[in-house]
């Protein structure tokens, strides 16, 4: 959705806007309507419009409006030239033909594997050592309480999407692992520090830059950051706004005149520094998956970090489309028993193969909270129709994809 309609000086009063908050926060949209009843007589009735509902947006803005930002995960992406670069050459690779797609096999895994998906309610059996963890720090702000809430929600997500593999409790819940949870982290981790009063990884370095050089014009920090100006000037409008950097004049004084301030921008003779009464604040965040479980395979390098590690700080150095995608076309045949082969895919160019699909791991990983049970393989299948075979998912591997 267009963020043009939630930004601060567009959204106010916006019913757009307050029925978006509405889905983000209760799961529904409840609205009066004036209706006849029987009798033609004008009545109220209240209309009930049910969520959930799943809420993405872009903008080159800093920030959007104040009420919807506090109920989102904000991610900011590379701005630099460097990163515009290598935009520029990938589309000219993919129009070029020089880019690999995705097979259609692989596409069709994707989707069978997705409609197996059912509705289930999960349990986080390690969510008050995580809520513990936060409220260590004194002065929590009051926006960690929805950011919490959404931290719960992405674990949850993520614990349904390996839903087959992951066991249950008494009650038929879906049990949540260690290995959901370090997943999440390294989705929601940056964003839920800045929720708690942190600064961006984006805007420590550049605070750097400014730190070194003391002071230092806008254009002249654009040229060191590789940014463009409108990229620096929004950015260090919002942090003079907050108290992190102030303007001064070539001596390093403050402006205390906003008509000195605007002459001395005219003149391009304003520079940017760090404000005298800034703090920064050291926050921890979450735990780390050791932290939770003083499991030894979950410290730094350990075998379960580096095994769920996403992957998501490292730049891809080859034209694959999809990094989490690993022999998708074995020789070996991928059959329930591993002896006489299966319907393949149809509209499929590679005949009388099976598909493996997701990276396939060893199953040596421990869950610290709950016995893992053996979960039966599901087939989901009618009469001329893909038999789909599901057994003990795990972080994106499977053992068994049968077609």
């Amino acid at each position: 959705m267009e963020a043009f309609q939630f930004q601060s000086n567009n959204a106010m009063d916006s019913e757009l806007v307050y029925t978006v908050r509405s889905l983000i926060s209760e799961g529904r949209v409840r609205y009066p309507t004036v209706e006849k009843d029987e009798n033609a007589n004008l009545i109220t009735r209240e209309k009930v419009i049910e969520g959930p509902t799943s809420f993405i947006t872009t903008t080159i803005l800093e920030t959007l409006e104040a009420q919807l930002e506090d109920r989102l995960f904000t991610i900011h992406p590379d701005e630099s030239f460097e990163q515009t670069k290598n935009i520029i050459q990938k589309i000219g690779e993919t129009k070029a033909g020089k880019v690999p797609l995705l097979d259609k096999k692989v596409i069709s895994a994707w989707k069978l594997f997705h409609k197996s998906l059912k509705p289930v309610e999960v349990v986080i059996p390690y969510a008050e050592k995580i809520s513990r963890f936060i409220i260590q720090r004194e002065d929590i702000p009051i926006a960690t309480r929805r950011a919490f809430n959404r931290v719960m929600v992405v674990i949850q997500a993520i614990t349904c999407f390996y839903q087959m593999q992951r066991s249950k409790d008494e009650q038929g819940r879906v049990i949540s692992e260690v290995c959901d949870y370090w997943m999440a982290l390294q989705i929601v981790h940056e964003a839920f520090k800045e929720t708690m009063g942190d600064q961006s990884r984006n805007t420590e370095g550049r605070l750097q830059v400014v730190k070194e050089a003391v002071m230092i014009k806008p254009k002249d920090l654009a040229k060191k950051l590789g940014l463009s100006g409108s990229s620096v000037s929004q950015w260090s409008n919002k942090k003079v706004q907050e108290g992190v950097l102030a303007w001064c004049d070539s001596s390093g004084e403050i402006f205390g005149d906003e008509r000195d301030l605007k002459k001395a921008k005219h003149n391009g003779e304003a520079y940017l520094r760090i404000a005298n009464d800034y703090d920064p604040v050291n926050v921890a965040g979450l735990p780390s998956p050791f932290a939770l479980t003083s499991d030894p395979k979950w410290e730094r390098e350990g075998e379960l970090l580096v095994k769920y590690d996403l992957e998501l700080k490292v730049k891809p150095q080859d034209n694959k489309m999809c990094l989490g995608v690993k022999e998708v076309f074995s020789p070996a045949i991928n059959t329930p028993e591993d002896n006489e082969p299966v319907n393949n895919i149809q509209n499929s160019d590679d005949e009388g193969r099976g598909v493996k699909v997701f990276s396939q791991f060893d199953r040596e990983d421990n869950d610290n909270f709950a016995e893992e049970g053996e979960i039966p393989a599901e087939s989901h299948a009618s009469e001329g129709e893909h038999c789909f075979m599901l057994k003990r998912v795990r972080a994106f591997s499977v053992d068994d994809i049968t077609f």
